[in-house]
């Protein structure tokens, strides 16, 4: 399942993400769905709806924004404290959706609960992230990409600082595999995670993708100190393009793995420059071109028989 981001349809996200953004030359820039074959899959619409806290398109109106996006769960207001109603992306419907929607699917079509992966981009990023933890069961493997800080895993009514100080809500499952995505020249969030991370003393470039990584990590394995030997490993991807490899022109990119830790569950962060060879004016907020290819290739190994 693919979620689509800010006021992007499902075609629209299966014409992108999932066919491929630079489909023309001799090295095609392949989307995840030619990686993946004998798989369903699916994008769905979010609805259009008025979000109580977002900036509509002209500056002058106090009007909310309007457009299709997430509700992200009971803490889905990101400003905070929540002041004036404006609760922003906070609300459960689109959760209870998923939640229906994917057993429904499974039924349909006779696929495994481990057969089951998620990902998205952007606000889709952050639903994928949020049905990774509420979906209720452990699925096949999780990717998002270039989604928020984890705000929404933290309680609204309480954790009320940029940086989220305090203990996040567990997951009620623990299971799936979660491999964490996000540029370190992220233009989209550049001026939020810059301020964010300079109150702490953090290095701004990718700092919402560490932000996400600690969570899970803490999700799945507790408190740090209470597993040294719980460390980041290195995780080796080859992010080099096909059509880079006469140059040996190879896009720093920087992956880790959770290694050591008190169970076998699966955490990754890749923090990635610019490697986008497709349309937009925000470069490093898109996926890099190796996203469809070693996603895929990921989410292939973690299939199962059904």
């Amino acid at each position: 399942m693919v979620f689509p981001g800010t006021d992007t349809t499902g075609q629209e996200m299966q014409a992108w993400l999932g066919a491929g953004w630079a489909k023309t030359g001799t090295e095609p820039r392949n989307g995840i769905e030619y990686y993946m074959t004998n798989t369903v899959f699916v994008y769905p619409d979010a609805l259009i709806r008025e979000f109580p806290g977002y900036a509509a398109d002209d500056r002058n109106s106090t009007a909310p924004w309007k457009g299709r996006g997430w509700l992200l769960g009971d803490n889905g207001t990101e400003d905070r404290p929540v002041v004036d109603g404006n609760t922003e992306a906070a609300g459960n419907a689109d959760i209870h959706f998923i939640q229906q929607l994917i057993p429904g699917l499974q039924k349909k079509f006779g696929v495994s609960d481990k057969n089951v992966f998620v990902t998205g981009h952007s606000w889709g990023g952050d639903m994928a992230a949020v049905m990774t933890c509420y979906l209720g069961k452990d699925v096949g493997g999780s990717a998002p990409v270039a989604a928020n800080k984890p705000y929404w895993f933290y309680d609204q009514t309480t954790v009320v600082d940029a940086n989220l100080t305090g203990v996040p809500i567990a997951c009620p499952t623990h299971g799936t595999p979660v491999w964490t995505w996000f540029g370190n020249d992220d233009e989209h969030f550049a001026g939020p995670e810059r301020d964010d991370a300079d109150l702490v003393g953090e290095k701004p470039a990718g700092y919402y993708g560490r932000m996400q990584y600690k969570f899970w990590k803490f999700d799945r394995f507790g408190d740090p100190a209470a597993s040294p030997n719980c460390k980041d490993g290195p995780l080796v991807i080859d992010s080099s393009n096909p059509s880079d490899v006469g140059s040996s022109k190879t896009h720093k990119q920087t992956s880790v793995v959770a290694q050591g830790c008190p169970n076998a569950s699966i955490v990754r962060l890749t923090s990635y420059d610019k490697d986008y060879s497709g349309n937009g004016d925000t470069p490093g907020h898109y996926p890099p071109d190796y996203f469809g290819r070693e996603v895929a290739g990921w989410f292939n190994s973690l299939a199962t028989s059904n």
